[in-house]
């Protein structure tokens, strides 16, 4: 199914802060700099805690493919898209028990932090609050809390620009101060 997305393997990444090229792999708790020409400058790496695909992980995922496969095939009957339903989750469950990614797609502000998005499995592509928040130096600079589905479209000045959805996923652009 397009877009569809395995949780249990890590992908590359490249995001640019500070005139450099930050590369993470979200299955490894580890950030490179390198520099225009490619060599490298810094490398961070933390351990933070494993967290496994888990059978509650799967069951928000079931509703939601229905309906896109009700989408994806008007003219199947109602059989038929239920037994896709049943074949798409049992991939997924045999996905079960293996590591999740640690992040989603970094990202880098006007001060050269890197904002690493929390990982959901099968939740937005763009990341889940907290973002935790690596200066341009290496430091760890802790993590940003925001509401549910806060999707941060830039960081610059001591703001974040974002994109929240209500209860009924009307999107808003909103402005926070960072502190």
């Amino acid at each position: 199914m397009p877009g569809a997305d395995n949780p249990s393997h890590g992908v590359g990444e490249v995001a640019v802060a500070g005139g450099r090229f930050v590369y993470a792999r979200t299955d490894r708790a580890q950030i490179t700099w390198r520099l225009a020409e490619g060599t490298v400058h810094q490398i961070v790496r933390w351990q933070p805690e494993q967290a496994y695909l888990a059978e509650e992980h799967l069951q928000p995922l079931e509703e939601r493919i229905r309906g896109r496969l009700r989408v994806a095939n008007l003219e199947a009957p109602v059989e038929r898209v239920e037994e896709m339903v049943r074949e798409y989750m049992a991939e997924q469950a045999a996905d079960v028990g293996n590591p999740l990614r640690f992040f989603r797609s970094p990202f880098g502000d006007d001060s050269g932090r890197i904002w690493l998005p929390s990982y959901t499995p099968f939740g937005p592509r763009e990341g889940d609050p907290p973002y935790i928040v690596v200066s341009a130096e290496g430091e760890w600079l802790g993590t940003v809390e925001g509401p549910e589905g806060l999707r941060i479209l830039d960081v610059a000045a001591g703001r974040v620009l974002a994109v929240v959805a209500d209860d009924v996923g009307v999107e808003t652009v909103v402005v926070y101060r960072l502190e």
